[in-house]
C-alpha cells in the first residue's frame, strides 16, 4: 500500500504540474487584460499607472512559475510552486483592493478567481486547499485593516460572507473528489498488479516444465534410435506417440515463456549477420514433408540475392516465420497452395506467407491480435494451440522495428506480409545463420497438425462380439481416442468420431449404448453435441460421458444443464475409465429393463443481477435487496420509500429520466451513468430498468445495478481462470497418454525392455510424475481460489499420515545425507479431517524443509495439547533460515524466495504454502511459521480434536 501510494503522489505531481502550468499561464493574460477591461474604465486616473505596473509584475512572476513547472528538478516541489502561484495572486489582488479603497473596492472579487483556480490545479489535497485558503483570507484582512471598518463593517462581513461559501464549496468539492481519485487509482493499480502477476506465474510456470520436458524427450528420443536396443512395432508406435505429445508441450512452453518475456518487457533483440534467403528457405524446408502429406503445394520466392545478409534477430525471425506457416498449413484444405516472398528496399525486408486456405471471417478480423484468441471459440476450435502465435508474431515484428498487415479473402485465402527493419552487411556475406533448437526440434510436431486435418471420415472398429454394448467416442485427438478405445475394448464394441458434428450424426444413425465426449472439438463442442442430443426424441435416453479437463464451476454447470450424465476429469486412470464405462452400461442395461421411463430434470437456471430493488409508479421504492444497499452504502430499510433517484448524480438526473422513459415505452431499458453512494462518492455504474404491468397501468419498475468498476476487476481474475484452465487442458491430454504409455512399457506389455531401456524409462516416468504434481498443484490453486474445492472428512490418524510422508521424503533428502527424525505423541487421538488434504499440507512442509536444508536434519512432531483441545505439527529444520522481509509474503499466491537462494532443481509455482494455508482455514484451524536467517525455520499448524468438529458437522 506504502508503494501504491507514492506512485499516486507521483502521479498527483504531474497532473498538479500539469494544470498548473496551463493556469499559471491564463493567470498572466487575465492580469494583462483587467488593466484594458477593468482599471482603465473604473479605476482613477491617478491609480492607473500602479495597477498597471502590479499586473505587469504579478504576470511575469506566473509566466516565471510556468516555466519552473516544465523543470524535472522541481517536480518534487509540485505543491510549493502551486502555492507560490496561488498566493502571488492573491496578494496581488490584496495589494490592488488596498489602494481603491479597502472594504469598499470591489477588486476582492478577484479571489473567487483565485479559489477556482486554486481547486483546478490541486483538487487532490483537502488539507493543503484548507491552508491556502485561510491564508488568503488573511491578506483580505490585512487589506481592509486600514480604512474605516466600523464604518464599512457590514460591507466586511458581507464580502467574506460570500468568500467563506465559496471556499467551503471548494474545499467540499475537493474532498470528494480527491477520494474519488484515489479510489479509482487503487482499483487500477490493483487490476494492473493482477496482469502482472499473470504474466510472472505463466513465466516461472513455463521455465519450470522445460526441465522435466527435456528429461522426457531425451530418452525417448534415445529409444526410438534404436541405440540401446531393438523394439516391436507396437513399442515403437507408442514411443512415437508419446514423442510427438512431448514436442507439442515442449511448443506450447516456448510459446508461454516467449509471451511472458514480452508481457513483462524482457525479451532482448539481439541483432546479428543473416542470411536471410538461406534461413527462410531452410525454415520452408522443414515444412514440406507435412504439405506433402497434406498435398499442398509450397514455394520459396526471393528477389533478393542469396549471398545478401542483413542485421535480425534470428530467434524472433525463425518465430515470425514459423507461427505464419504453421497457421497457413492449419487452415489450408488439401490441394492448395502456400507462397513464402522476401523482398529487401531501403533498408527494409518484407516476408509475405500467402495460402488460398478457408480466410478469415469479417467480424473475427478485429480479435486477429488479441492475446488467447482464436478464430473459433475455445470449446469448438479445429486446431489446438494456446491462441498466442499471431499476437506473438506481431510484437516481435514491432521489436524488429516493423509491423504485419494482413489481406484477407474469405474463402479464398489470406496473406501476411511482416515488414522488418534490416541495414545491409555488404561486408560479411558469409556469416550464415542457421535455426537453432527450439524452431528447428518443433518441425517434428508438424505431423500431428496432418493428422488432424486427415481426418475426415470416423473409423469404426470391427468386433466379433456382436452381443457387446456399443459405445460411440467424440474425441478431435486420433491418438487419445485410439488409446481408450484400446482400454475398453474388451467391454464394449467402438465407434469414433473426429468432431462433434459426425458424433450426432452417427448418433442417430447407430444409436450407441453410451456415448463418451470430449468438451473441447471442432464444428461441434461437447456443451453443444449433448444439448442437441437431449433435445433430439431419438437420442434422448442415451447416457452423454463428457471427458474433459475443465474442473472449474461455471463448465460443470454449463455441462449439467446441457444434460451430460456424467463428467470424467482429465487426467484420467485406466481403471477409472474401465470402472466408469462398466458402470453407465449397467445402468443403460437395467433401464431398459425398467417399465417406466425416468423424467427429464429442469436445469434452466435463472440468471440475475444481484443488486436489485422495485419501485412503484411514484419512484419509491418498495423493496430493495441487500446487494442494491451495499452498493450504495446504506441498509436495506434506509432505502425503502427513497426516490429511485437516490442512486443516480446530480449531473446524470437528466440522462436517468430519459432512460426511465425510454423503459416506460419499450419495457426495457438500460445506461451507464455515475453513481452517487451514501458517502457522496460517486461510482461507474449501469443501470437496468424493467417495467412491471402494461403501459396504460399505474406500472412500477425494477433497477438492477451493476458496479463497472468491480466488474471489470472481475473480468481479470475470470480472464486468469479461463488461461488456467486452457493451459491445463492442453497439457493434460498429452500428459497423461506420456504417463501410461511409459508404465505400458516399463511393465513389458508391448515387448521386452532391457536394463538401459528400464533406466531410460523410470527417467521419462520421475519426471512425469514431478509435472503431474505441478499441474496438480496449479488446479489445487485454481479450484480453492474459485471455491469448489470439496472436503471428505473421516476419522483419521495424524501419526500414522506423518510416518508416511516421512517415508516418502526420505528417499529425497537421502542424496543430501539429511536425518528425517519422527517426535510423535502416541497419546494423540484420532480426528476428523480430509485425509488426502491434510497429507498433502504435511508433505508440503517437509518438502520445503529438504529442499532449503543442505545439511543436518529435519524434525516432524505432533503435540497433544490439551486445554486448546487441539493438535499441534511441527517441521523445524536447520536450512538456510528465511529473511525478515521474505516473511510477510510466504503464504501468499506465487511468492518464492529471491531466485539466488533457491538450487534451480528446487523452483516451483509458489503456491505450496498458499494453499497449504487455506486448507487448514478451512479444517477451523491455522499455520505460523518462526526462523532465524541462516539457522533454520519452523513451521507448525494447528488442527482441533475430533470432538470439536464432530459438534460443528
Amino acid at each position: 500500500m506504502a508503494k501504491l501510494n507514492h506512485e499516486y503522489r507521483n502521479t498527483v505531481a504531474e497532473i498538479v504540474l500539469g494544470r498548473l502550468r496551463v493556469t499559471a499561464i491564463a493567470g498572466a493574460i487575465l492580469f494583462l487584460l483587467g488593466s484594458l477591461m477593468l482599471d482603465l474604465p473604473a479605476s482613477p486616473a491617478e491609480l492607473f499607472i500602479p495597477l498597471f505596473q502590479t499586473r505587469v509584475i504579478i504576470s511575469i512572476v506566473l509566466l516565471v512559475i510556468a516555466f519552473l513547472c516544465m523543470l524535472p528538478a522541481l517536480r518534487p516541489y509540485y505543491a510549493w510552486l502551486a502555492d507560490m502561484g496561488m498566493l502571488f495572486s492573491a496578494a496581488a489582488i490584496c495589494w490592488m483592493v488596498y489602494i481603491t479603497g479597502g472594504a469598499a473596492s470591489n477588486y476582492y472579487q478577484g479571489l473567487y478567481i483565485v479559489l477556482c483556480a486554486m481547486f483546478v490545479v490541486n483538487s487532490y489535497s483537502f488539507r493543503h486547499n484548507l491552508g491556502t485558503g485561510l491564508f488568503l483570507f488573511g491578506l483580505y484582512f490585512l487589506s481592509v485593516l486600514t480604512t474605516d471598518i466600523p464604518e464599512h463593517l457590514a460591507l466586511v462581513f458581507s464580502n467574506y460572507f460570500f468568500l467563506t461559501s465559496v471556499l467551503v464549496m471548494v474545499l467540499l468539492i475537493t474532498l470528494i473528489v480527491s477520494r474519488q481519485h484515489h479510489t479509482e487509482y487503487l482499483q487500477k493499480q490493483k487490476i494492473i498488479e493482477t496482469e502482472k502477476l499473470k504474466s510472472e506465474f505463466f513465466a516461472n510456470v513455463s521455465h519450470e516444465l522445460r526441465t522435466p520436458l527435456t528429461l522426457i524427450l531425451s530418452p525417448l528420443e534415445a529409444l526410438t534410435s534404436g541405440k540401446y536396443g531393438g523394439i516391436s512395432e507396437d513399442f515403437s508406435r507408442l514411443l512415437e506417440t508419446m514423442h510427438h505429445n512431448t514436442i507439442r508441450l515442449l511448443q506450447m512452453v516456448t510459446g508461454l515463456l516467449d509471451f511472458s518475456k514480452l508481457e513483462s518487457k524482457m525479451t532482448e533483440v539481439k541483432r546479428e549477420a543473416v542470411d536471410a534467403v538461406l534461413l527462410t528457405n531452410s525454415i520452408v524446408h522443414d515444412f514440406q514433408s507435412i504439405c506433402e502429406r497434406k498435398k499442398l503445394e509450397c514455394r520459396f520466392l526471393a528477389s533478393i540475392s542469396e549471398s545478401s545478409s542483413y542485421l535480425l534477430d534470428h530467434y524472433l525471425y525463425e518465430r515470425i516465420l514459423f507461427n505464419l506457416l504453421s497457421n497457413a498449413v492449419k487452415f489450408t484444405p488439401e490441394g492448395g497452395r502456400i507462397e513464402v516472398g522476401l523482398r529487401y528496399e531501403k533498408d527494409r525486408l518484407y516476408l509475405r506467407v500467402s495460402d488460398t486456405g478457408i480466410g478469415i471471417p469479417e467480424p473475427e478480423i478485429k480479435n486477429l491480435f488479441q492475446k488467447f484468441r482464436q478464430l473459433e471459440g475455445s470449446s469448438v476450435r479445429r486446431y489446438e494451440g494456446t491462441g498466442l502465435g499471431l499476437v506473438m508474431s506481431r510484437e516481435f515484428a514491432r521489436l524488429l522495428g516493423g509491423d504485419i498487415s494482413v489481406e484477407n479473402n474469405q474463402g479464398k485465402g489470406t496473406s501476411f506480409e511482416v515488414n522488418l527493419y534490416a541495414p545491409s552487411v555488404k561486408d560479411s556475406p558469409n556469416t550464415v545463420q542457421t535455426p537453432k533448437t527450439p524452431i528447428r526440434e518443433a518441425k517434428h510436431a508438424l505431423p500431428i497438425f496432418a493428422q488432424t486435418q486427415a481426418r475426415s471420415r470416423p473409423k469404426t472398429e470391427k468386433l466379433f462380439n456382436e452381443a457387446l454394448p456399443q459405445v460411440l467416442i467424440a474425441e478431435d485427438n486420433d491418438e487419445l481416442a485410439q488409446y481408450i478405445s484400446t482400454l475398453i475394448r474388451p467391454i464394449c464394441r467402438v465407434i469414433h468420431a473426429a468432431n462433434g458434428a459426425e458424433a450426432f450424426k452417427l448418433a442417430e444413425e447407430k444409436m450407441p449404448d453410451l456415448i463418451l465426449s470430449d468438451v473441447m472439438m471442432p464444428e461441434k463442442d461437447g456443451f453443444t453435441l449433448c444439448s442437441e442430443l437431449k433435445q433430439n426424441p431419438l437420442t434422448a435416453q442415451i447416457p452423454v460421458v463428457l471427458l474433459t479437463a475443465l474442473t472449474h464451476r461455471d463448465a460443470l454447470m454449463k455441462g449439467w444443464k446441457a444434460g451430460a450424465d456424467e463428467y470424467l476429469f482429465k487426467p484420467f486412470h485406466p481403471e477409472e475409465l474401465i470402472t466408469r464405462i462398466r458402470s453407465m452400461l449397467n445402468i443403460v442395461r437395467l433401464r431398459r429393463q425398467a417399465v417406466t421411463m425416468r423424467a427429464e430434470m429442469d436445469q434452466a437456471m435463472a440468471h440475475v443481477l444481484d443488486a436489485s430493488a422495485r419501485f412503484n409508479s411514484e419512484g419509491k421504492c418498495t423493496y430493495a435487496n441487500r446487494a442494491y444497499a451495499k452498493i450504495l452504502g446504506y441498509q436495506p430499510d434506509e432505502i425503502m420509500a427513497e426516490s429511485w433517484l437516490l442512486s443516480v448524480s446530480d449531473t446524470d438526473l437528466e440522462k436517468a429520466q430519459q432512460t426511465r422513459e425510454e423503459m416506460l415505452r419499450s419495457g426495457l431499458a438500460e445506461a451507464e451513468m455515475r453513481g452517487r453512494r451514501k458517502n457522496g462518492l460517486f461510482f461507474k455504474m449501469r443501470m437496468v430498468l424493467v417495467r412491471t404491468g402494461d403501459l396504460d397501468q399505474k406500472c412500477g419498475f425494477y433497477v438492477f445495478l451493476k458496479d463497472v468498476t468491480e466488474v471489470q476487476y472481475q473480468q481479470a481474475l475470470e480472464i486468469k481462470n479461463e488461461m488456467l484452465s486452457t493451459v491445463s487442458h492442453e497439457l493434460k491430454t498429452p500428459l497423461h497418454i506420456l504417463r501410461e504409455g511409459t508404465r505400458i512399457l516399463l511393465g513389458s506389455q508391448v515387448g521386452p525392455v532391457n536394463a538401459t531401456q528400464k533406466d531410460l524409462l523410470e527417467t521419462s516416468m520421475q519426471n512425469l510424475e514431478r509435472m503431474l504434481r505441478l499441474v496438480s498443484s496449479l488446479l489445487d490453486y485454481q479450484k480453492i481460489e474459485t471455491g469448489i474445492a470439496q472436503y471428505q472428512f473421516q476419522e483419521l490418524s495424524l501419526n500414522e499420515l506423518i510416518r508416511e510422508a516421512a517415508k516418502q521424503i526420505r528417499t529425497v533428502a537421502a542424496p543430501k545425507d539429511l536425518r528425517i527424525e519422527e517426535v510423535l505423541n502416541d497419546e494423540i487421538p484420532s480426528i476428523v479431517a480430509d485425509r488426502d488434504r491434510i497429507f498433502q499440507v504435511i508433505s508440503n512442509l517437509l518438502d520445503n524443509a529438504v529442499k532449503f536444508t543442505p545439511e543436518g536434519k529435519v524434525t516432524v512432531r505432533s503435540i497433544l495439547m490439551r486445554q486448546e483441545n487441539a493438535v499441534r505439527i511441527e517441521v523445524e529444520d536447520t536450512g538456510i533460515g528465511i529473511e525478515e522481509k521474505d516473511r510477510g509474503r510466504l503464504f501468499k499466491n506465487f511468492s518464492q524466495l529471491e531466485t539466488g537462494k533457491i538450487q534451480a532443481p528446487f523452483r516451483g509455482t509458489g503456491l505450496g504454502l498458499a494453499i497449504s494455508k487455506k486448507i487448514i482455514e478451512a479444517h477451523r484451524g491455522k499455520i505460523e511459521m518462526t526462523s532465524v536467517f541462516g539457522q533454520g525455520s519452523l513451521f507448525r499448524f494447528e488442527l482441533p480434536l475430533m470432538s470439536d468438529i464432530k459438534s460443528d458437522r
